[in-house]
């Protein structure tokens, strides 16, 4: 179940930052069906951001700036289904905070996780968006207005972000 605090009202997108007071608790013990201390050694709880969390006008805010909160791809290009997702942390000294993760496919069809990374920005709002390019990165957005973008990228070996 998620718990949120944020404005749900329609009118809250009157507001163009409506994503700055935003926030959600860490509630869950698991991603995808693995323990988030899997993620993520120093996490105690973690919850995924979903659009249902979000009001009406708050969706179509996301939607219509192109960015959402899960990504499939096989962004490493090994022929196995990749999903990157952005949520809430909580670790184990109380710290609260963004992430963002990605997760690989097995063959025994329970997902993986390949890669995660916490953010320097206090709030708890964060996005993704995909560039259709050879690389097929998938960028992470702490804002829905930002200039700088971290692109969550193969590096043939692992992944790594890279700003821009």
């Amino acid at each position: 179940m998620i718990a949120v605090t944020a404005l749900l009202c329609d009118s809250a997108v009157a507001d163009a930052t409506w994503w700055k007071t935003f926030t959600l608790e860490p509630r869950d013990t698991e991603l995808l069906g693995v323990p988030v201390d899997r993620v993520n050694r120093e996490w105690v709880r973690a919850t995924a951001l979903e659009s249902s969390a979000l009001s009406a006008a708050q969706r179509a805010d996301v939607t219509s700036r192109n960015r959402q909160f899960v990504v499939n791809s096989d962004f490493n290009a090994d022929g196995r289904p990749d999903r990157a997702l952005v949520g809430v942390y909580q670790d184990k000294q109380g710290k609260r905070g963004s992430f963002v993760a990605v997760f690989t496919l097995r063959d025994d069809r329970a997902w993986q996780p390949v890669f995660s990374e916490v953010g320097d920005e206090p709030g708890h709002f964060s996005v993704l968006h995909s560039v259709p390019d050879h690389f097929s990165r998938v960028y992470w957005d702490q804002c829905l207005d930002c200039k700088a973008s971290a692109a969550v990228t193969w590096s043939g070996i692992n992944y790594f972000l890279a700003y821009f």
